[in-house]
Parts: structure tokens; sequence; C-alpha cells
């Protein structure tokens, strides 16, 4: 059985100061509207873990700000009481696109979705949003090549999703 929404809401305020928190609802707007036309195009879709998994997606965002990316407490949790969302969650970092783990539309609807929010809850392009990230934590040579091959496979991603979806990403609005 899956958290309500109120009880991930109330996990992500429990652990992140509130920009986290709205950020979170964003993603998981972007993720039921993606979730919803899936749906519509016959795919098998859980929408309600896709929405239980945006919410959830950076509850330990806050803990590795103060502690280093190694910080994975809230995901713990997550794998312990709901197996099926943290399978989501782990999977919305970019080591999960460069290392080409996502299985489920499930997965690359919240991984992907998460990567057209940016921190100020705005919906922006996949370009845009790797600029932001790369500002963010391009801090050296290794780390900004590793972003750039994200960034590359996400497209990918996104020409996948919009395949199926039949528009095209500039379309997709929320």
């Amino acid at each position: 059985m899956l958290p309500t929404k109120k009880e991930c809401i109330k996990l992500v305020k429990e652990k992140n100061p509130p920009n986290i928190l709205i950020h979170s609802k964003k993603v998981e707007q972007v993720s039921n509207a993606m979730a919803k036309i899936f749906l519509k195009k016959g795919l098998k879709i859980d929408k309600k873990l896709v929405s239980r998994a945006a919410l959830l997606h950076d509850i330990d965002k806050w803990g590795q700000i103060q502690h280093g990316f190694e910080y994975r407490a809230g995901e713990k949790m997550l794998e312990k009481k709901w197996p099926s969302i943290w399978k989501i969650v782990k999977k919305t970092h970019l080591t999960a696109v460069l290392n080409n783990e996502h299985e489920t539309w499930e997965e690359k609807i919240v991984f992907y979705c998460d990567k057209r929010v940016n921190p100020d809850d705005k919906f922006v392009s996949l370009k845009k949003r790797f600029e932001y990230i790369e500002n963010k934590y391009g801090k050296n040579a290794e780390r900004l090549e590793e972003i750039k091959k994200a960034e590359k496979k996400s497209i990918q991603m996104e020409k996948e999703i919009f395949k199926i979806l039949k528009i095209k990403p500039e379309e997709f609005t929320v």
C-alpha cells in the first residue's frame, strides 16, 4: 500500500526546507500530466505510484546539501516502507541515466519531469535545466563532463518519451 499524498508532503516537509517541497509538488504536477497522456495512449502506468514517487523524489535533498551526496536516510526509509516508490526515487539521480537504469515508464516519467522543473518551480526545457545543473554542480571538469553525458542521455530519453506521446517536447505544457 502506498502512502497518501498528505503523508508524502509531511515527509518532505519534515526533512527539507519549503523550496524543496515546492519543487517536489511541481514535479508531481508535471509527472501526473505526463502519466495521464501515457494512459490516454493506452500504456499501462501506475499514476498513483508516479504521483507519490514524484513528491518524494528529493526526500534527501537537504540532507545531501548538509552532509554530502551519499546521504540517503530518506531513501533507506522508503526502501523499507514503500519499495516500489524507492525503486523510482533512487533512479532520479543523474547516475541512473548514465548507467541506463530506467526500466519502467514510471521511472522514466519521474526522472524526466524532475529534469524539466527548475528549483524556482518553473517548467523549463531540458537544455535550460541542464544549464542550471551545470552551473550549480559542475564544479570540476570531471563532474561537468558527467553532467554533459547525462544531458545527452536525457535527450535520448526525451525522444523516446515523445515518440510515444506523438507530440514535441515544447508542445507538452502543464
